[in-house]
Formats: C-alpha cells, sequence, structure tokens
C-alpha cells in the first residue's frame, strides 16, 4: 500500500479480494508451505465461459483443435522426458518441497506413545523434530539433533556429565537383562558410537561435516527396543506422584 500498487482509494487499484489475492499470487511460498495445487480462482467460471464462446465463434479452430492437443501433448511430454533425463535440471518446488519431508527419521508409534508416557517435554521435541527434518538437505542439523536426543535421554537415566552417551548405553546393556544376544549389543554399540562420533564432528569440527543423515533412518530403527526399553528403565524408576 505505501507504494501504492493497490489501496483503499477509489481513484486508484481499490484493495478488493481479487486485487489482493492478485498482488500475493505474484511471491512464491518456501518449500515448506507449498500448496500441491494451485488456490481456487473465482473467475474461473466466468474465464471458461468467455473461452467456451470464443471457440464457438471459430470452427475453423475447432477443426483443428484435436491436432492442437497432440501436439500440445507430444511437447509436454518430451519436455517431460528431458527433464527427467537431465539430472541438472530444474526441480519443482513442489517436488523439491516433499522430498525434504519424506526424508526425516521414520516416526515410530511405540517411541512416540512411551515419550509421552514419560512426560519430556525435550525429547518429545527433540524426537517430533527428528522426524521432520530432511535428512539430505539437514544432514549437519539431523545428526546433532539424533546426538542431543540420546545425551538428554541418558542423562535422565542418571549419566553423569562428560561421560559419552555411548559408553553410558554400553553400561546400561551390562547392567540390565535386557534380553539381547552379542551380536544385537554389538550392533546398538556400533551405531551410538557412530552417532556420537558424528554428531560431535558436526557441532565442533571446523572442516568435518555430513552431506547425508540418511543412515540415521535404519539406524534409529535398529535402535528402536533399545530406546523403549531405556525409556521403560527411567518410567519405572521414577518417584511416583
Amino acid at each position: 500500500m505505501q507504494n501504492k500498487v493497490i489501496g483503499l482509494s477509489r481513484s486508484g487499484k481499490y484493495a478488493d479480494k481479487a486485487s489482493v489475492d492478485a498482488f500475493v499470487e505474484q511471491f512464491g511460498l518456501s518449500p515448506d508451505n507449498v500448496r500441491s495445487q494451485a488456490p481456487s480462482n473465482s473467475n474461473s467460471t466466468t474465464d471458461s465461459q468467455s473461452s467456451t464462446g470464443s471457440s464457438d465463434n471459430s470452427s475453423s479452430d475447432s477443426s483443428n483443435s484435436g491436432d492442437s492437443a497432440s501436439s500440445a501433448g507430444s511437447t509436454t511430454d518430451s519436455q517431460n522426458a528431458s527433464s527427467q533425463g537431465n539430472g541438472s535440471g530444474t526441480q519443482s518446488v513442489v517436488g523439491a518441497a516433499t522430498k525434504d519431508r519424506v526424508y526425516g527419521i521414520e516416526q515410530s508409534d511405540i517411541i512416540t506413545q512411551r515419550l509421552a508416557s514419560l512426560k519430556s517435554p525435550k525429547l518429545i521435541s527433540l524426537y517430533r523434530s527428528l522426524c521432520v527434518v530432511s535428512a539430505v538437505q539437514h544432514a549437519q542439523l539431523l545428526y546433532i539433533g539424533a546426538w542431543s536426543f540420546f545425551e538428554s535421554l541418558t542423562a535422565l537415566h542418571g549419566r553423569l556429565e562428560g561421560t559419552p552417551f555411548d559408553g553410558y548405553f554400553g553400561s546400561i546393556l551390562s547392567n540390565n537383562n535386557m534380553g539381547y544376544n552379542r551380536t544385537e549389543k554389538k550392533d546398538f554399540q556400533h551405531i551410538l558410537k557412530e552417532i556420537s562420533d558424528k554428531g560431535n564432528a558436526n557441532k565442533h569440527s571446523a572442516r568435518h561435516y555430513s552431506t547425508s543423515a540418511v543412515q540415521l533412518r535404519t539406524d534409529f530403527t535398529t535402535l528402536e527396543p533399545l530406546i523403549v526399553a531405556v525409556i521403560d528403565l527411567i518410567i519405572n524408576k521414577s518417584p511416583k506422584p
């Protein structure tokens, strides 16, 4: 309004709904808020009727419409094939936004339920973020978030400051009969050490950083029973109100 593109004066371009909508549509949305379909246009019916009327007035256009549609379809198919074949081609914002959301950690219903029972706002918030942050576009944030999740979880269990969480998990596995065999324990320890190392590197190193955190999707699936077991240990040893 300050630039008088639209305004409240009837002498200029009045800021009615149609004018405001047209003005706002000039600006692109951020990837996280992109729409999968264009907004409905209240004038679409009128435009369609007008277009129909124009078509009726031109018999030659009608007779050539089949050929035109076929040609347009072929052109579109060619463009799509070219775009798909070219790895450096421009990707749609909708596609990028969808891909960005897909590659977070897969949410586990049982972990979500246990965290709700634990009533830890921090862990609930952290886990929710791990499930929606892109493992492709925000790998560093995801590894640091995973590091923070296990630091906080073990701290609630009793880990002292300065003790690495991967080593503390080793103590939990040794001191509690959880029913895991030697191979399962080894897998847990390997994954936890890797998350600890990568989390620390992404936080503190001046040069090293992760370019992908897709591996965390598999890691959290493997660690799910251990995460649930530790949450239950915390709940069971917490003083009852």
